[in-house]
């Protein structure tokens, strides 16, 4: 039994015990069993006994711009060292077309820090400006005693092959030849690997051909357009250097080996940021134009030359600033919205409807434009507002007018352009002022007359405004539906007066249209003539009766017709009538006429017929009486006179008339002689008719005087 300075390890009964790096020099003590239960007990030292395998990174051309600082090179190192990473093989500040010092510190070794034995990793270098022989290589590498002659053959030829290879494809400046090894910590040594590392010069030849233009909003971030707000610098530092482009594959790749990231697009080019990188040297000049209040451009010019060849080229950029927000309008105009009304209408049987009519009131409106054109490419349409336009008195045309007040407040705070589409629109007025704020601002009226139709239908018109910048390149817009509507009252013209006598039935009946003296309507004709008495009255159904005659008048609803009637009642006055003349709109109109009613029809008087009769008896028609009759004395006839010898006819057609009677005798001593009865017939209008009736009174003797 040996005491074992590593401990023991687990015994092994035929299955594997994993002895790994971290056991390397340490003595373990062991036990070893066969199946048949034979043991055994030892003590081993574990050694390293293969020397770690090397693989050189691939061969790279790089651009002296790319060679960055304070990263070290790294092969990949495989074998015991268990590591599997591809870093890029050179780092160091970036080249010029200056000699390249050897002895950088750039090329120094350094120790790399793996999982199991913490191998040093290490290389030589040589620089080359020309491509070197074979023999010039082969000198080179037999320097290095680690290397056998066969390597030294196959490193230079190699070497020498891929130098002319990486110097037909570009303008190669260097040629690193660098030899890596890797010594594990038993201090056992890799099989060592050759890698060039060809520079190029960063030709401006490579030159990218455009250079992007950019443009700024000079009132702030605009979020319809995409554009930024303009900055206070606009060096190149803001707006961008020229760049050289070196090439479509990936440049650097990264060299931390726990570090993870794809190739960057920044990575493949070069920005000429004028400090002379690779030996290009860039200046710019600027021409800049003013293109309106606020708004500018700045034609720049890039001169990029090439100091090792003396070889110039130059590159533009545009710079735009410029004002995408478009002015601010608004508009302000006189509206009408529409009502409602209607009036009585009573027809010839009495029944009661109401005729609609149209009232249109008016209001001052305002809209802002809220829609745009011209701006960074794009539009937006306006909310279309609709405005009510109202016929004229004397002309079936409507018109229509506009304030527009518009500025452009943000970085312009210039003039605008204020401009319709319909040339029915006409400037009348403009001024400019500038308000407490100091912002510049433009007010233009504008009005116009626009056509109606007859019937009274509305008739749309499309009309638009817009407002335009000092710079032309911003818009705002508003679009308004222009409805030209008849609200103008037809001209109601009315007789100066009118007489209408009453008819033997007790009534005068006029028609509208006789009151009529020429009215007229913007638009066209009338279109229908109403009319009713001022004092609301018309003949009740019942006027006409036997029983009603001389005019009971009733109050009925205030009331339009086609006609008006006027009674017995009216006979001898004057009665007002409004006459009301409508359009095809709805439109009203009035006018008032006197009526003078007249009754001049005279009550009827007709007498009875002449009669004869004898002063001592009465014998109708002078007929003596049958013997044996009674005899009536005259005066005794006289009192049954309407018995004996009848009444008069009488009537009147305003109603029953009042009858008066006189009876006038002429007779002689022997009461011979006649009798007049007179009948006076009065009518309600207070006219009178007269009639008489003669009675002839004989003196009937029946005796004989002889003598």
């Amino acid at each position: 039994t040996c005491k074992c300075t590593g401990g023991y390890l687990p015994k092994i009964d035929g299955e594997k015990t994993v002895i790994d790096g971290t056991f390397i020099g340490k003595e373990l003590g062991v036990e070893i069993s066969d199946a048949c239960g034979n043991k055994g007990t030892s003590c081993v030292t574990v050694v390293d006994g293969q020397a770690p395998v090397i693989v050189c990174p691939s061969d790279v051309v790089l651009f002296c711009s790319e060679l960055k600082t304070n990263e070290k090179p790294s092969p990949t190192l495989t074998g015991d060292l268990g590591l599997d990473n591809t870093p890029l093989a050179i780092d160091g500040q970036a080249l010029d077309c200056t000699p390249l010092n050897v002895n950088d510190e750039r090329f120094v070794d350094y120790d790399f820090t793996a999982n199991c034995t913490k191998p040093f990793v290490s290389f030589t270098s040589n620089v080359y400006t020309t491509i070197p022989s074979v023999s010039e290589l082969s000198a080179a590498f037999s320097q290095d005693v680690t290397l056998t002659a066969a390597q030294v053959t196959q490193f230079a030829t190699n070497m020498n092959a891929a130098m002319n290879n990486a110097s037909a494809t570009g303008d190669v400046i260097r040629f690193v030849v660098r030899v890596w090894r890797a010594t594990d910590h038993g201090g056992k040594v890799s099989e060592p690997c050759c890698q060039l590392i060809s520079v190029r010069r960063a030709s401006i030849e490579l030159l990218a051909p455009t250079f992007p233009d950019v443009t700024y909003n000079c009132s702030g971030n605009d979020a319809a357009c995409g554009y930024l707000a303009a900055p206070s610098d606009l060096s190149p530092n803001v707006t961008g250097w020229p760049t050289v482009i070196l090439g479509d594959e990936p440049i650097r790749p990264i060299l931390s080996p726990s570090e993870s990231r794809a190739f960057k697009l920044e990575d493949k080019i070069l920005i000429l940021d004028g400090k002379s990188a690779c030996n290009i040297n860039v200046s710019y000049k600027d021409d800049t134009v003013k293109l309106c209040n606020g708004s500018f451009k700045i034609n720049r010019t890039f001169t990029v030359m090439d100091m090792c060849s003396n070889n110039m080229k130059t590159v533009t950029q545009t710079i735009n600033v410029l004002d995408f927000n478009q002015p601010i309008a608004t508009a302000e105009y006189t509206n009408y919205a529409k009502a409602a009304g209607a009036f009585c209408y009573q027809d010839a049987r009495g029944t009661t409807t109401q005729i609609p009519t149209v009232l249109w009131a008016s209001k001052r409106e305002s809209t802002t434009f809220d829609g745009y054109s011209k701006t960074c490419g794009k539009e937006k349409p306006s909310t279309k507002q609709t405005v009510y336009a109202t016929s004229d008195a004397n002309k079936c045309t409507g018109y229509v007018e506009f304030k527009i007040t518009a500025c452009d407040p943000k970085c312009t705070n210039g003039d605008v352009t204020i401009n319709t589409n319909d040339s029915r629109l006409k400037e009348i007025r403009t001024r400019t002022f500038t308000d407490a704020n100091g912002i510049f601002s433009r007010e233009t009226f504008f009005g116009g007359v626009f056509d109606n139709v007859v019937g009274g239908d509305l008739v749309d018109y499309s009309v638009s405004f817009k407002i335009d910048d000092a710079c032309g390149n911003a818009t705002a817009t508003q679009d308004f539906d222009i409805k030209v509507v008849d609200n103008a009252s037809p001209n109601a013209v009315c007789i100066s007066s009118l007489t209408v006598p009453i008819n033997t039935e007790g009534v005068a009946r006029v028609f509208a249209p006789n009151f009529n003296n020429g009215s007229t309507d913007n638009c066209g004709s009338i279109d229908k003539f109403f009319v009713k008495r001022m004092d609301n009255k018309t003949p009740s159904v019942s006027d006409n009766s036997a029983a009603n005659k001389c005019g009971i008048l009733v109050n009925a609803p205030d009331c339009f017709a086609d006609y008006v009637d006027f009674g017995c009642a009216d006979g001898g006055k004057d009665v007002m009538v409004i006459l009301r003349a409508t359009d095809a709109s709805g439109n009203v109109s009035d006018c008032m006429v006197s009526v003078s009613v007249q009754n001049k029809g005279l009550p009827s008087c007709i007498p009875p017929s002449p009669v004869t009769t004898f002063c001592d008896s009465y014998t109708p028609n002078g007929v003596k009486g049958a013997a044996g009759s009674k005899p009536i004395r005259i005066e005794e006839q006289l009192a049954q006179a309407d018995a004996l010898f009848g009444l008069p006819f009488t009537s009147d057609n305003c109603g029953t008339p009042t009858v008066t009677s006189t009876t006038t005798k002429n007779l002689n001593n022997c009461i011979a002689g006649t009798v007049t009865r007179t009948w006076t017939v009065t009518a309600c209008s207070g006219k009178t008719s007269t009639c008489s009736q003669v009675i002839t009174v004989k003196t009937a003797s029946d005796f004989t005087v002889d003598f």
